[in-house]
């Protein structure tokens, strides 16, 4: 019986009134847009080895600020107060940089050398929320949203740009070659719960309805081989301008910062312990369809 409560008072608060707006009563949404985003962050890798180096110091990966242009495609399905909303997009992008160590080499010695590489990161970001409106109007909506993020590290890794050449006293030895690479994450998946909340509103006499979306969560992932702490944070918002009643322009702004603390798989059969910083946002462009 309190079981049932619980429920019921969750509930309660839900309110729909019957409208035309693209929340209202029973209705579906979607959209397709180009995303230019710009990334940016650190991460701190230790004991990272190329080629016949047997060591390498400790050292702050460097994800200098690049920009990247993808895709973004969504839709929300739902009968108010009801709603449930994917989206999906990829971002690749490439960082070059460099760092001086001294890499140690069995039999050879210790030599301090400059070695410039590029950090890849290709990752897919796919959101599955089901909102729940605490107040739905023909003007004006607001709800929580529950769910999960699926962050897929499709590649995140290190490659050497050029040959580290050393002498060894009897003549020139290539101790890291060019492409030589060391996986931080590849092909692994990190499925965050979220929680957030949406508000939407009709702006009068314009044609516009503006949109914000925010969810996140800070938790201790312990599944198969990660042990990590994960701080997530996602923002969306979104202004829109209807065409007719079932086509629309969009423009918005999207901005996620990620937090990584502890071991992940690295793809490769082994882990990484990596402390990670990164931060990405940008503008997007698109349609979306009214039913």
């Amino acid at each position: 019986m309190k079981k049932f409560l619980c429920i019921a008072l969750l509930f309660a608060p839900a309110c729909a009134i019957p409208g035309d707006a693209a929340w209202s009563d029973s209705h579906a949404t979607g959209y397709g847009a180009i995303v230019s985003t710009t990334l940016s962050g650190s991460v701190s890798v230790p004991d990272i080895d190329f080629g016949d180096v047997d060591e390498i110091g400790d050292f702050d990966v460097s994800l200098a600020e690049g920009k990247s242009t993808s895709t973004f495609y969504g839709g929300r399905l739902g009968y108010a107060p009801f709603e449930l909303i994917y989206s999906s997009f990829n971002h690749a992008s490439d960082h070059p940089d460099d760092f001086t160590a001294d890499l140690t080499v069995d039999g050879l010695g210790t030599f301090n050398e400059t070695v410039e590489y590029t950090t890849s990161l290709d990752f897919d970001l796919e959101k599955l929320m089901l909102g729940l409106d605490l107040f739905n109007s023909p003007t004006f909506r607001i709800g929580l949203l529950f769910g999960v993020d699926l962050m897929t590290f499709n590649e995140f890794g290190m490659s050497v740009n050029e040959d580290i050449v050393v002498n060894d006293g009897t003549g020139d030895v290539t101790i890291i070659a060019a492409g030589d690479g060391y996986s931080i994450a590849t092909n692994e998946q990190l499925p965050i719960p979220m929680i957030g909340i949406r508000l939407d509103a009709l702006l009068p006499f314009s044609g516009l309805r503006a949109g914000i979306e925010a969810s996140g969560f800070t938790l201790k992932l312990d599944q198969e081989a990660d042990s990590i702490d994960v701080t997530y944070l996602d923002i969306d918002a979104n202004l829109n301008y209807a065409f007719n009643d079932w086509t629309e322009a969009m423009i918005g702004y999207r901005s996620i910062s990620l937090e990584l603390d502890g071991s992940i798989a690295d793809g490769t059969g082994s882990n990484t312990n990596i402390t990670s910083d990164i931060d990405y946002s940008g503008p997007y462009f698109g349609v979306g369809f009214v039913f």
